[in-house]
């Protein structure tokens, strides 16, 4: 709800093709939005973004793993695990649920142990992440991506933060660029 909100967008960054990058804090959490104009059909990335199946192939980060657990209708349920480089820091490891939101927009949120007992899949060796959401929305020509992701990391906020949006952005070329 938090993330879908009335929340303070500041605009911390215009890139050259056009992407706009936005950030927000609340509660001590940070959101970070992105959106991009297009000229051509935006839709198209939301069939992208639920395209689990092919996802290892679509985002470039090899660091990125992602299995879908079950399908139920438009519902998807998805282990996603990233691989650090960072070292004293271990992998991390979640599961979202992914689902429509009416014809223009996919929200997703990471599940809790609880909510995983019923599926089948294979923790990593590393830290499973228990708080976040996405929201993927195409509102006329303008796709719009919109994160929270406890990282759940002792590290300062401006080390993780920084990696954490050059993540986010990377995803967000990789969906809008196939």
């Amino acid at each position: 709800r938090e993330l879908n909100g009335p929340n303070n967008w500041k605009k911390i960054n215009i890139e050259n093709d056009g992407k706009i990058i936005y950030q927000s804090e609340s509660n001590k959490k940070k959101y970070i939005k992105i959106e991009k104009n297009f000229i051509s059909n935006p839709k198209n990335a939301l069939n992208i973004v639920q395209s689990i199946e092919d996802y290892n192939k679509i985002i470039s980060n090899d660091n990125i793993d992602t299995h879908l657990i079950k399908r139920d209708n438009d519902t998807l349920y998805v282990s996603q695990i990233i691989r650090t480089s960072i070292p004293f820091l271990s992998n991390r490891q979640y599961i979202f649920k992914m689902y429509k939101v009416g014809e223009s927009k996919v929200d997703w949120y990471i599940l809790n142990e609880n909510d995983c007992l019923d599926m089948e899949y294979i923790p990593v060796n590393g830290h499973i992440l228990t708080y976040g959401a996405g929201s993927w929305e195409v509102n006329n020509n303008t796709v719009i991506y919109k994160i929270y992701v406890d990282d759940e990391v002792a590290l300062p906020s401006y080390i993780i933060g920084s990696a954490r949006r050059k993540s986010i952005v990377s995803i967000f070329e990789d969906v809008i660029s196939n």
